[in-house]
């Protein structure tokens, strides 16, 4: 066997969709959920099977050496096939945008590292971490949701049927904290509004001593019922859902403390005004509770302290903005209960401040200061009397760990390799676990001591393949948007361009707020851009005005003008690829997901737009449809902003129509309802406009599944080279 002569081109492996959605994953499986044990000295997460990667496991390192160790496999439990999930728990996993099975959550039993609670197909389970002994909690499958353990791992708590559970692992006794739950009247649960959109999926908070319990009491009573189809190929459920779109009424939410060993209970009185239970935190060492406040609006968000036994609030701060004031998760009170961290954005950019109450008021003090936003706070090691927070640097596309005296002083970058660092702090002492990632590489998940020093690796990752895989050269790019404001571009020309040759290229877009693209992390969707370079196709991204870790301006400039802005600078990105001398500017084509299906949507629509092909998967087609406090944090409210959602609306401009379009969407998708695209459908046929659709049966907003997957970037794949013909290059055009 003799390899190639000296004068033959290497030709790397060829990517296929079918190895994209095969095992084992291209990218690898790096620890997903990845949580320490409260004592620091474990770390626990879930990852998929060697014979399945739909199928996640438990696994465990002992640290410091780190060393993984498979924990709990599924398939030892049950046979996978036989797993039972409810509705209920689905859709939670649907909100967590969790698409796999098996063990899909875990909690760390008490203050060591011994025991794991973990639920699985309707049943409880505790397993012992130094042998693996596992026991079952429960006698009967059910849906329990929201499963966590007490602070020091005397209960095992759950909501069941709308209601609070607590089991007592030293007796064995089940106690039931609540009995008034209804068809619409919950205990113990975050509202659907509140996970969907406030990325809070908790409905319940132990104090540190177990003494206490507060927890929301959600009537859903107020929100309007909509009568959603579920298409399955077999069959079509009718579902109500209490969804509260736009401008209608949220659900009416109460915030309540349980006092465990009395039976007690008090209401805590938060303003009485239309709003948001943002937050709710426990200080460590009094029972005293933090709860952050937002108005309907979202201008304002109030914290607040309400000590025990009374929980009177009394409020502390306030924050403001024309536009809109994020929830935090950036608040931790420190110790004594008379000092707290906290982000705010009054200086144009979110950073760093510590309040402390001297003489009975707050004072301030900024820890950070600059045009690059501070992304998370991490931590605090009181020893060293630091703060520990990932920051974003090099315009919003790397992310590192920063350490920050909690007295002030200069802050110190602890990572030192370019790309994506995304830390989890330990609860005790200065370490860290940083899953770093760049552009080309996936993943990989290394122990670090309070300076960033890597002392032990908890999962390499090795992805050796794809590595042979991914070719051709990444061109980082900066362009200007119509205001002059610099925006991140990602370039990936085809592979093997010929020079004088024009190719055609994709626009994958998100360009909504909370999510970027132009990053040096590994993405999702890169062996699929690979597989596009492959064949003849550019891939570009561009990260517009209103996606995250920029300054302020930069994030509220879609206030009140989405539809408008982000889609322009997708425009820019196009006409800087014009002017590639590789592309063809007669073979734009432009794909996204959810806010990127639309804004594919809008791009498309726009008159004047280069896009000559667009696909649009799970769009938002009509924002008076979508969730309240979502849409009206950028639009406000329908009933006085009519003339700001028509202007936003795809609909509005459907009959604009006259290039190439793919819809794609779940028939049982209760996030982006069906109901978005089958209205651009009625406007589209009434009109006589052709276009292209694949709809998926019983499929929600993920359209999870590997057959599914697999299905629809073949479908994206075929129409773009249909549209584009992608398999012929042309000539390069004299000037």
């Amino acid at each position: 066997m003799t390899g190639p002569t000296p004068t033959e081109p290497v030709v790397p492996p060829r990517l296929t969709l079918e190895r994209l959605f095969s095992d084992p994953p291209l990218a690898g499986a790096p620890p997903n959920r990845l949580a320490f044990s409260r004592d620091g000295n474990a770390a626990a997460w879930l990852r998929g099977s060697d014979h399945d990667s739909e199928i996640l496991d438990l696994w465990i390192a002992r640290l410091p050496d780190a060393r993984p160790e498979s924990l709990v496999r599924t398939s030892d439990v049950m046979d996978v096939t036989e797993i039972q999930v409810s509705d209920s728990e689905r859709a939670v996993q649907e909100r967590l945008r969790l698409h796999q099975g098996g063990i899909t959550s875990f909690a760390w039993c008490g203050a060591d590292a011994e025991r794991i609670v973990f639920p699985l197909s309707g049943e409880l389970y505790l397993v012992h971490t130094a042998d693996g002994r596992l026991q079952r909690l429960t006698n009967e499958p059910a849906a329990r949701l929201d499963i966590r353990t007490s602070p020091l791992g005397s209960f095992v708590s759950f909501v069941r049927d709308g209601d609070l559970y607590a089991y007592d692992l030293r007796s064995g006794e089940l106690r039931r904290l609540t009995d008034d739950a209804t068809e619409v009247i919950s205990n113990g649960l975050a509202e659907f509004i509140a996970q969907e959109e406030m990325d809070r999926f908790e409905g319940y908070f132990w104090s540190f001593d177990e003494a206490w319990l507060a927890f929301l009491r959600v009537d859903e009573s107020p929100v309007s019922v909509k009568i959603r189809p579920r298409i399955h190929a077999d069959r079509t459920e009718m579902r109500k859902q209490r969804y509260p779109a736009a401008g209608e009424p949220n659900a009416a939410v109460e915030l309540r403390v349980l006092r465990l060993d009395a039976g007690t209970m008090v209401k805590v009185r938060l303003p009485a005004e239309d709003g948001y239970v943002g937050r709710v935190v426990w200080s460590r060492d009094r029972p005293k509770l933090w709860i952050q406040w937002q108005s309907r609006d979202q201008k304002r968000l109030v914290l607040f302290e309400a000590q025990a036994p009374e929980f009177e609030p009394r409020e502390v701060i306030t924050e403001t903005d024309e536009a809109w004031v994020a929830l935090t998760d950036d608040f931790h009170p420190l110790a004594g209960g008379e000092a707290f961290l906290w982000t705010t954005e009054k200086s144009g950019c979110r950073q760093l401040v510590a309040y402390r109450r001297v003489e009975g008021r707050w004072e301030h003090t900024a820890l950070t200061s600059g045009q690059e936003p501070v992304v998370r706070v991490l931590g605090t090691d009181q020893a060293e009397r630091r703060v520990f927070f990932a920051g974003a640097t090099d315009m919003g596309r790397e992310q590192h760990v920063f350490a920050v005296p909690l007295l002030g002083g200069a802050c110190t970058c602890i990572t030192t390799e370019p790309g994506w660092h995304e830390p989890v702090f330990c609860p005790v002492g200065p370490r860290l676990i940083d899953v770093y990632a760049t552009f080309e590489r996936p993943p990989v998940t290394r122990l670090c001591d309070g300076a960033g020093r890597i002392t032990a690796i908890v999962d390499a990752n090795p992805a050796p393949e794809l590595e042979g895989i991914v070719v051709g050269h990444t061109q980082w790019v900066q362009l200007a948007a119509s205001d002059g404001t610099l925006l991140n571009g990602v370039c990936m020309p085809p592979v093997g361009l010929v020079p004088g040759r024009r190719y055609p290229v994709l626009v994958n877009v998100y360009a909504g707020p909370g999510a970027q693209m132009v990053t040096r992390r590994f993405l999702r969707h890169r062996p699929f851009h690979a597989l596009l370079n492959q064949h003849g196709f550019g891939v570009f991204l561009v990260d517009g005005r209103g996606t995250p870790h920029r300054d302020r301006a930069f994030s509220r400039a879609i206030h009140q003008r989405v539809g408008d802005v982000e889609i322009d600078d997708q425009v820019q990105g196009a006409r800087w690829l014009m002017t590639q001398p590789w592309v063809d500017p007669d073979r734009l084509g432009i794909w996204g997901w959810s806010y990127g299906g639309y804004a594919s949507l809008m791009a498309i629509l726009r008159e004047g737009t280069p896009f000559r092909a667009a696909a649009a998967v799970a769009p938002v087609t009509d924002w008076r449809l979508y969730d309240t406090h979502y849409t009206e944090r950028y639009l406000g409210m329908p009933q006085s902003n009519r003339h700001v959602y028509d202007r936003a609306d795809v609909l509005s401009h459907a009959r604009s129509l006259q290039r190439p379009l793919l819809l794609l969407h779940g028939m049982a998708d209760d996030n982006v309802l069906f109901e978005h695209t089958l209205r651009l459908m009625e406007m589209l046929q009434a009109d006589g406009t052709p276009f292209e659709l694949m709809v998926y049966p019983g499929r929600a907003h993920g359209l999870d599944g590997r057959g599914t997957q697999l299905h629809v970037y073949r479908t994206l794949l075929t129409f773009f080279e249909r549209h584009l013909a992608a398999s012929r290059s042309t000539e390069s055009r004299t000037p």
